[in-house]
């Protein structure tokens, strides 16, 4: 059989078959819904933040950290509402950080999210919103 006849076997048996589905994403929680869309940062470590300087993206389990418009950091982000406060935890995919994960803590009021983060890479997770030494705090307000 040459090479020709050869493709035109397996276009043959080949054509007219949908592409193999792709797995759906995992549902996420109503937590993590809630979470969906974009933040400007208030504070940041206790500071006031320029308005519109530091943004938090959310999009189905993608996080974008926004800084003065560009994209600084982007990677998924996983989230335990069962603990409180929640656990937050960040695996960094592009950044000075990728490859790293980052722990947290996260809780919501109304339209605002307080976040405390260990270091990247760093093992320890901040117990409580008190245990700030070496961690990255921050306040974000919903964008309307």
């Amino acid at each position: 059989m040459n090479l020709l006849s050869l493709a035109l076997v397996a276009f043959t048996l080949f054509a007219g078959q949908a592409a193999p589905a792709q797995a759906p994403a995992p549902a996420l929680s109503k937590e993590a819904t809630a979470l969906q869309g974009t933040w400007n940062v208030t504070l940041f470590n206790g500071e006031p933040a320029p308005e519109g300087a530091i943004a938090l993206q959310f999009e189905g389990n993608k996080y974008a950290v926004i800084i003065s418009g560009g994209v600084d950091e982007t990677g998924t982000f996983k989230l335990d509402a069962t603990k409180t406060p929640w656990t937050f935890d960040l695996t960094i995919l592009e950044g000075s950080d990728a490859g790293k994960l980052q722990l947290g803590i996260l809780e919501m009021k109304g339209d605002a999210i307080h976040g405390l983060l260990a270091m990247p890479g760093g093992a320890t997770r901040p117990a409580n919103f008190d245990s700030a030494d070496g961690a990255i705090g921050f306040v974000a307000a919903k964008r309307k």
